[in-house]
């Protein structure tokens, strides 16, 4: 599958948001009791929100498609502290969302390939991102990728509490002290 990645524009926050709700369905639907997940899915995919982060400049929104349909989109931050060592700074790959007739076709790693090769360009030293401890096929996904596992944080939804683990890639690039 060939899949384009582009930064989205101030006017795809509609897009974005139809992509983040289906895909957060999909995949994390079991988590939330139906009135929590309507309350998550409406504080963080409205447009509104959306945006404001188009405009911060330390907020990058990335849509990746096949021909010209929308598959996914990634949601990145830049200079953000390692909750385990905050005064470790990385790009953080805050979203990576597939729409799930696209799951296991390629391209989760061609856009996981996509954010490493950006945090080069940007000369981070690392990535960090936060992945579920109950989502074991995607924390085997980032560690056959390069990520280690870092420390854990506390995540609780209206019906569980799964915490997360937090998982550290290094680009390669030397650091400050190197």
């Amino acid at each position: 599958m060939n899949i384009l990645i582009k930064e989205a524009g101030a006017g795809e926050a509609g897009l974005i948001c139809q992509i983040g709700i289906q895909t957060y369905k999909d995949h994390f639907a079991r988590i939330w009791t139906e009135d929590g997940l309507r309350n998550y899915l409406h504080s963080h995919f409205n447009s509104e929100k959306l945006n404001a982060d188009l405009t911060d400049n330390t907020i990058k929104y990335f849509i990746a498609s096949t021909g010209n349909q929308p598959i996914g989109f990634i949601k990145i931050k830049l200079k953000r502290p390692l909750p385990c060592a905050p005064f470790d700074k990385g790009l953080e790959l805050e979203k990576i969302y597939v729409l799930k007739e696209y799951v296991g076709q390629g391209s989760g790693e061609a856009m996981l390939h996509f954010v490493i090769d950006f945090a080069r360009k940007l000369s981070a030293t690392f990535i960090w991102l936060c992945s579920l401890k109950t989502n074991p096929k995607a924390n085997r996904f980032y560690e056959r990728h390069g990520f280690t596992i870092e420390g854990s944080i506390e995540f609780e939804t209206d019906k569980i509490k799964p915490d997360m683990w937090v998982m550290r890639c290094d680009t390669g690039l030397p650091g400050p002290d190197q």
